[in-house]
């Protein structure tokens, strides 16, 4: 009974250490947790217009919204964890065309110089 016990669990540990080792992180992602109308728009034309620099589609994009019935929403663009845009957007179709294009500027110009940012992270990781 033992033996059919240690056998089962490395049988059970070699099936689910390779099944880790073969599994594969999705990216290029552009996800959607928006409220309302005005978040569906913006999300839509992000979408739209979204083209990723060369050989950056590394990331997964999320798009958030909280909603303010008085004001409009604040419109949140991330990459993976880190939020890089961050703005009111009013329920008007110029201004969420404008908030767009500033959103896909800051994302685009963020992955450009990724590789910069990358090494200067891991210098100043290297003095502390």
């Amino acid at each position: 009974m033992k033996k059919r016990l240690i056998l089962i669990a490395i049988f059970l540990l070699f099936f689910s250490t390779n099944a880790l080792a073969q599994k594969e992180e999705i990216t290029g992602l552009i996800f959607d947790y928006t409220k309302s109308k005005i978040g569906r728009t913006f999300y839509d034309e992000f979408v739209k217009n979204w083209s990723p620099p060369p050989g950056m589609d590394i990331f997964n994009i999320t798009i958030e919204e909280w909603v303010d019935p008085k004001f409009g929403s604040v419109m949140i663009v991330r990459i993976d964890s880190l939020i890089l845009y961050q703005n009111f957007v009013l329920p008007r179709e110029e201004d969420i065309e404008l908030k767009v294009k500033e959103a896909l500027e800051v994302v685009t110009e963020f992955l450009l110089n990724w590789k910069k940012y990358e090494k200067q992270l891991e210098m100043e990781s290297k003095i502390l």
